[in-house]
């Protein structure tokens, strides 16, 4: 452990000084030691990277040489102090915030100085502030910000219940901690409210938060603070301070007489609580206890906890009353087959999964019909059939398709369709219909390698069922490819390898660029590529879109819901409903797509031939006998989706 402090001591001692010679403020600051000692006690702690700094302080990251228990540090230059003010400011702030322990608080551990710096040694927050967040995101959605204002809220509550005045909420003194919740910092300005009741009257703050009373001098209390949150969740919404301008004189103009915009994108219960934060008479803001029960907070979305993701990608909440539903669907028996180890075992992945064996063909399975293959490869891209780009979901929220619905159209189908004498069981163009037009209305297409119309609809192209370690991989036929883990969250890329999309276990969205990887999922990305490299390397081409076509269109995909093997086929069901059987006696297909006007049946069949049909142009003229066996035992397969989805919502 000592070696590796002292190799960190050479290059964090080049990054300290550095970073004096950069500063322009005053005298140079002197260089923090990369041991610093707490004389009393008797604690050594670490230097490590830097967090942040200001005219008078610096903020480290430190840890403990003992327990390894890490810190931020804030490390006050006693040569900037020099004044009895400046020294009283530093002890109102320790006096303070030493003493106040509530949830949203940053926690204050010890206060100790040295010969040349005063510290404070202070709970980290190692997602830095909201000023980082929004730089990322420029704006955030309103249930992430009634996830923080009303944390903040709370945190603000606390401090008003000690008779603290913080006179300082902004968004820089708002930070996050590694659990995604807001931590309340920076008491430099705070003040304890006066006794007798009489109001403070000092100029202070940060000047797009500054509320006007404090502008006008008439005396100020407890009612800045809301001000200020007003102003955050202003921020948070918009992107920009509500009185922010070009020239400070202008921005203070704007602030005495009140005048701001909300943009029309802003929902009008968010709009209703901005305004009355922000109202301008003191007395006319609301009590910070009734902020909680606003109708912002209590008939929106409040998410009771954030994934980190939230910190460059914005999040994308499925229906609430799906969200404890289809969280775990998998494998059907991967309860008995998997190892469950943990998708953060990487070394070997690349090695096993280049030994898996590309002749699916002779495998032989168990007679319970189902079993957990870790070495199962498919190639369908010869298969002819071509579609377009990742379906488009207009609706903000993940849809799921209930299997039952299906089922009932494909059962009145098969018992309502002619029988096969009227039509010829062979594999020509006319197998199944005519080329007349009265067949054309019908939904008949028969398509060698074209695709044909198959545009909006999305099968699997290639698939890797590697879920007794890690989970379940697929290549689409727009190119994307997906990845369903074991712990429930799934992982897709887009055709280009550009974006990225998470779904949580709760299947809430988020988008982020493969140049800005939140740093808890990069071993998720890390065995997608590994996935993606396989299939690329070991599977041909022959069913992708070509390259001129191939628009990069990642609004919203479908991802892999369900899949399981029987004695027969390969099942595998997708969230928007679709459902492919891949048999595995003679490697035909079979893809039933439900769309919002009909039903279209895609049979592929060991030639690698393609045929496109409708379930109601089936109704009217039949099928050739090879592709109704299929639609049977899809039928079944529906069958049985349809009780699991049943016991899952039961």
């Amino acid at each position: 452990m000592l070696a590796s402090y002292r190799s960190a001591i050479s290059t964090n001692t080049k990054v300290a000084r550095s970073e004096q010679k950069k500063d322009p403020k005053g005298p140079i600051l002197p260089e923090v030691s990369q041991i610093v000692v707490n004389n009393k006690t008797g604690n050594r702690y670490f230097r490590g990277r830097l967090l942040g700094k200001g005219g008078f302080a610096r903020c480290y990251e430190v840890s403990d040489m003992e327990t390894e228990r890490r810190y931020a540090c804030k490390a006050i230059a006693k040569a900037r102090i020099s004044k009895p003010h400046q020294k009283a400011k530093i002890a109102n702030e320790v006096e303070l915030h030493k003493n106040l322990t509530g949830e949203f608080i940053v926690g204050f551990n010890e206060y100790f100085e040295d010969s040349e710096n005063i510290y404070m040694l202070l709970e980290l927050c190692s997602r830095k502030s909201m000023v980082q967040l929004l730089k990322q995101r420029r704006t955030l959605t309103e249930p992430e910000v009634r996830y923080f204002i009303h944390q903040t809220v709370q945190g603000v509550i606390y401090l008003h219940d000690q008779h603290v005045i913080h006179r300082d909420i902004k968004l820089g003194n708002l930070f996050i901690n590694n659990d995604m919740q807001i931590r309340i910092g920076d008491f430099g300005l705070a003040v304890r409210a006066l006794s007798d009741g009489r109001k403070e009257t000092s100029v202070c703050g940060t000047p797009n938060y500054i509320a006007p009373e404090v502008l006008s001098k008439v005396g100020h209390s407890y009612e800045v603070d809301t001000w200020a949150i007003g102003c955050v969740m202003y921020t948070l919404l918009v992107g920009r301070p509500p009185f922010e301008t070009s020239c400070l004189k202008d921005t203070y103009m704007r602030i005495r007489n009140n005048e701001y915009a909300i943009p029309a994108r802003v929902s009008r219960v968010a709009s209703k609580l901005i305004q009355r934060l922000l109202s301008e008479e003191p007395g006319d803001r609301p009590s910070l206890q009734s902020v909680l029960n606003d109708d912002f907070f209590t008939r929106g979305y409040l998410p009771t906890s954030l994934p980190s993701v939230c910190c460059v990608a914005p999040p994308k909440f499925s229906n609430v009353k799906n969200k404890k539903k289809n969280t775990k669907r998998s494998h059907v028996d991967r309860s008995e087959k998997s190892s469950q180890e943990d998708v953060s075992s990487l070394s070997t992945v690349k090695d096993a999964l280049d030994r898996i064996s590309l002749n699916t063909r002779s495998e032989e399975f168990t007679e319970s019909g189902i079993e957990s293959q870790c070495s199962q490869v498919e190639d369908d891209e010869d298969a002819g059939i071509q579609a377009d780009d990742a379906i488009l979901e207009e609706d903000s929220e993940m849809n799921y398709h209930n299997p039952q619905k299906l089922y009932s159209r494909l059962n009145a189908c098969l018992e309502s369709m002619p029988s096969r004498n009227s039509v010829n069981d062979n594999h020509t163009n006319k197998s199944l219909g005519t080329d007349s037009d009265e067949d054309q209305s019908s939904g008949y297409n028969s398509h060698h390698g074209s695709g044909g119309d198959s545009n909006s609809r999305i099968w699997i192209t290639k698939w890797v069922d590697y879920s007794n370690k890690y989970g379940f991989g697929a290549q689409l036929s727009n190119g994307s490819i997906v990845i369903r883990y074991n712990d429930g969250t799934t992982l897709a890329v887009d055709n280009r390898k550009r974006r990225l999309q998470y779904f949580d276990e709760d299947r809430n969205i988020f988008r982020f660029s493969v140049n800005n990887i939140p740093d808890d999922l990069s071993r998720k990305v890390t065995l997608l590529n590994y996935f993606s490299n396989y299939m690329d390397k070991h599977l041909l081409k022959g069913g992708d879109l070509d390259e001129g076509d191939n628009h990069e269109v990642f609004t919203e995909i479908s991802i892999i819901d369900i899949w399981f093997r029987t004695d027969k086929a390969m099942v595998m069901y997708l969230s928007d409903g679709t459902l492919q059987v891949n048999f595995l006696a003679d490697h035909t297909k079979l893809i039933l797509n439900p769309e919002e006007y009909m039903d279209v049946v895609t049979y592929i069949n060991e030639d690698r031939e393609s045929f496109v049909m409708t379930l109601d142009g089936i109704t009217k003229k039949g099928c050739q006998d090879s592709v109704s066996q299929r639609l049977q035992y899809c039928l079944m397969v529906l069958h049985k989706l349809t009780d699991m989805y049943l016991d899952e919502e039961s």
